[in-house]
């Protein structure tokens, strides 16, 4: 054998150098890259803003509700199915966006997924690049760092930066990511109900019957809903499992309830009327009726006068005291 024979197969024996060790973290990357930023900021504002809109209605139908338990007496007769629609309306169109978020985030995830993907297929020659994404005491003292460079337990070159800085650069992640924003969101909305207020001294103005109740009444209705919630919870488990003399038990307790409501209301309207026989002199609006359906959905035909009515009323020593332990 020649010696150049010799050096040659003495060099095939000899291992290959190993390439250096990489890391990445994931997170880290997403974060960093300017793609995936101007996504999620084109995203989140239409996000906010269905949300908001989903927090007013659905505050407006909690607000129709305590209306009706108080005052379903004197409310027209069909707006407790149109509350009834309105709610199975609005749940709907809660879990439509629900999983149009979910779908969002699963094609996001997906897009991004597979462009990294191709970005550190493009460096295994270079590096032995693996995932490295520290969590708990090590996330909180800061970013993932390589172990030279001051004490993170992922080893060799951080590769967060120039991963990033690729994604960016990726044409087929750019347009992908601009389609998924501009997928329509679900639509949000109820038709609005606008009535006429229910009369006390008239239907020209109206006074929003959920804020008087949450004004001069709250005490008594937490009292109320805390009473139900303590006798229903020895049932609970019963409940739940659809066991008969629980449900019928629970029942009970419901309808003894929203007895306790109705008493509630007839005692609020009539220390109402009284005090506005009596405000009549002082100011207070010549017709006033009393607004079942909130603002949020439409409220009454006229004029509100809320906040001067709430005003006169607080003043009013004897309407306070007609209201009894509504108020305590």
């Amino acid at each position: 054998m020649t010696s150049a024979s010799l050096a040659l197969l003495l060099a095939l024996q000899a291992p290959a150098e190993a390439a250096p060790a990489a890391w990445f973290d994931p997170d880290e990357v997403a974060a960093r890259s300017e793609v995936f930023r101007t996504a999620a900021e084109a995203l989140a504002p239409r996000f906010e803003e269905v949300q908001g809109q989903l927090a007013k209605l659905g505050r407006g139908l909690e607000a129709l509700d305590a209306n009706l338990a108080l005052h379903g007496a004197v409310a027209p007769e069909e707006l407790a199915g149109w509350a009834a629609t309105s709610r199975r309306t609005i749940t709907g169109q809660y879990l439509q966006v629900q999983r149009h978020v979910d779908l969002v985030q699963e094609d996001m995830a997906a897009t991004f997924g597979g462009a990294l993907q191709r970005q550190l297929h493009a460096l295994e020659g270079e590096f032995a690049i693996r995932e490295c994404a520290e969590r708990g005491l090590g996330a909180m003292l800061g970013p993932n760092r390589a172990s030279g460079g001051g004490g993170g337990s992922c080893e060799g070159t951080e590769l967060n930066d120039r991963l990033a800085a690729s994604l960016d650069e990726d044409p087929r992640l750019a347009a992908a990511a601009a389609e998924i924003a501009e997928v329509p969101w679900p639509g949000i909305g109820i038709d609005p109900r606008t009535e006429p207020a229910v009369a006390l001294t008239g239907t020209a103005s109206w006074i929003d019957a959920h804020r008087l109740s949450r004004t001069f009444a709250d005490a008594a209705l937490d009292r109320r809903r805390e009473a139900l919630e303590d006798a229903l919870a020895p049932i609970e488990e019963g409940l739940e499992a659809g066991d008969a003399e629980a449900v019928a038990r629970g029942q009970q307790l419901r309808a003894r309830y929203e007895a306790g409501l109705a008493e509630d209301g007839a005692r609020l309207r009539a220390a109402l009327a009284a005090a506005l026989d009596r405000a009549g002199k002082k100011g207070a609006p010549p017709s006033l009726g009393l607004c079942l359906v909130p603002p949020e959905l439409g409220g009454c035909t006229g004029e509100e006068v809320t906040g001067e009515v709430i005003a006169l009323l607080q003043e009013d020593r004897r309407f306070l005291k007609d209201l009894g332990e509504l108020r305590e």
